[in-house]
């Protein structure tokens, strides 16, 4: 079975590569010793035991010790709600104090490029113009304009 949409949303949600790889295999696997998890994957012992180390700092792996050999299993995946929802509540915390200190500007001038700079003018018009506001685009060229 492929897990490759699922290892390019770990990617989304800040995991590495290889850790996004090994967390998966953990998962499969229950609990397993990091010998068995690196020879499925098939990949360097030292990439491997580093995945392995930081998947546990990072609270998505657990460690034991069984007769003297490391092993390791996944805590449950709602772990990563629970992050992206601390990771929210704290970004809606620091807003009000970061655009305290933007401060109200009078003027705004910002450059927009590329084939897809009309889309993006259009969504910043629709995001930064409050009620009744005024949005001015002072030049523009190509076949979009």
């Amino acid at each position: 079975m492929s897990h490759a949409p699922v290892i390019e949303q770990l990617l989304d949600l800040g995991l590495q590569r290889i850790e996004a790889l090994v967390y998966v295999a953990v998962l499969e696997r229950g609990e397993a010793p990091a010998g068995v998890i690196i020879d499925a994957l098939q990949i360097h012992r030292e990439q491997g035991y580093r995945a392995l180390k930081r998947l546990v700092a990072d609270g998505l792996l657990t460690q034991s010790t069984k007769e003297k050999k490391a092993f390791f299993a996944a805590v449950s995946p709602e772990i990563l709600i629970s992050r992206m929802r601390a990771k929210t509540e704290l970004a809606e915390s620091i807003v009000p104090y970061l655009q305290e200190l933007r401060g109200v500007r009078s003027q705004l001038i910002q450059v927009f490029e590329g084939r897809d700079s009309l889309p993006k003018l259009l969504e910043d018009i629709l995001r930064c113009t409050p009620d009744k506001g005024e949005y001015v685009v002072l030049g523009g060229v190509g076949e979009g304009f």
